[in-house]
């Protein structure tokens, strides 16, 4: 048995009505538009902290397992931990796993640069700039500055670019589920008649070779 519901012509004219009058009201009305702007923007800008945020979880466990890599070592050093040295050493491999990789510094430097600016393109993104910089990446914390620590890196580059909200957003969960440490430190977008966003990202690279 098919069972149809129908709708009585007076409530189909009265819907219409209002669509009519809701269209006409829109059109008309630039305060209106400006509101429904506004709203979609706000709505924008959450969804791109809330990725910044799962981007940032990845910073957060970095420096968590980097302290507990150099609490085993220490302990593994010592006498009488056979055990720790097992488990440091475990730990360092995962760690290592996750660095950039690179036969040389500046190999993973045009890796990390190609990686960019490739995602971007793939979302339809034409990046205009990206600036990158290296460092020690504890080089102000003395504590760490032993053993294999001490040859981390930290690339950071500057990126600027017109605005894609979907590509951004999509980027953005990309960096949040990389294989290798990639960090959003920072992430400013710039408002105006031609839109654009400046991001600061980082990633850690240990190649144990220089430049030649």
């Amino acid at each position: 048995m098919i069972l149809r519901q129908y709708i009585p012509d007076s409530l189909e004219e009265q819907w219409n009505a209002f669509l009519e009058s809701a269209s006409s009201e829109l059109q008309s009305n630039e305060r209106l538009k400006w509101i429904l702007l506004g709203g979609a923007f706000v709505l924008y800008l959450s969804m791109v902290a809330f990725f910044a945020n799962q981007a940032n979880d990845s910073q957060r466990n970095y420096l968590q397992e980097r302290d507990q890599l150099a609490r085993l070592t220490a302990q593994a050093s010592e006498s009488g931990w056979p055990q720790r040295s097992i488990t440091a050493e475990s730990l360092v491999n995962s760690f290592t796993n996750k660095f950039w990789p690179g036969e040389t510094t500046g190999i993973a430097e045009a890796g990390f640069e190609r990686w960019i600016r490739q995602s971007f393109d793939r979302y339809n993104t034409e990046v205009r700039q990206v600036l990158l910089t290296r460092g020690p990446a504890l080089a102000d914390e003395a504590d760490y500055m032993q053993g294999r620590l001490s040859e981390v890196l930290k690339i950071r580059a500057k990126v600027i670019s017109p605005l894609n909200e979907a590509g951004l957003l999509r980027f953005l969960e990309d960096a949040g589920t990389h294989s290798s440490w990639v960090v959003v430190e920072q992430l400013i977008i710039r408002d105006g008649r031609n839109p654009r966003f400046e991001m600061d990202i980082a990633t850690y690279s240990k190649t144990g070779e220089p430049d030649q």
